[in-house]
């Protein structure tokens, strides 16, 4: 028969320090040194990005390069749904325009398509325990550090 010895160590005063990390890289909310409560956002990222293409050359019945020079913004910026992002001047006063279906940012353009970035959900990381900052890991996460009883059975 096996004899299983049993003991609980308890310290009354300790300091514990616990590692707080978000699932992608995001940003960092809270500094250094900074008392936070265990509800408290420390830390946010945005999680489900879509990327969805828009054949405009094929829509339109434009060349790539027609597509490239009558977009009314550059890869990189902000875009909302509704917004103008094709305009072209045609013969006898008409003109052609193109509106965005989505929110989100302009990624880049090849061959005539477009490819936007939808924005995703944003996923807020929480203290879950009060604390104080006391490290930031660059754009993943932070060292909380608490003092409170540490009990091990």
């Amino acid at each position: 028969m096996e004899t299983i010895i049993q003991s609980t160590i308890v310290n009354s005063q300790i300091r514990i320090r616990r590692k707080r990390l978000l699932p992608a890289p995001g940003t960092i909310v809270t500094g250094v040194g900074q008392k936070v409560t265990p509800n408290q956002t420390v830390a946010r990222t945005s999680q489900n990005i879509k990327y969805e293409i828009i054949p405009l050359s094929d829509l339109l019945k434009l060349s790539p390069a027609d597509v490239k020079n009558a977009l009314t913004i550059t890869p990189g910026a902000r875009i909302s749904q509704g917004m103008t992002i094709l305009e072209k001047k045609g013969a006898l006063g008409r003109s052609l325009k193109y509106d965005s279906p989505y929110d989100g940012e302009l990624y880049d353009v090849k061959n005539g398509s477009l490819i936007i970035k939808q924005a995703g959900d944003v996923y807020e990381l929480r203290a879950q325990l009060p604390g104080r900052v006391v490290q930031a890991i660059p754009n993943m996460g932070i060292v909380l550090e608490t003092f409170g009883a540490l009990i091990q059975a």
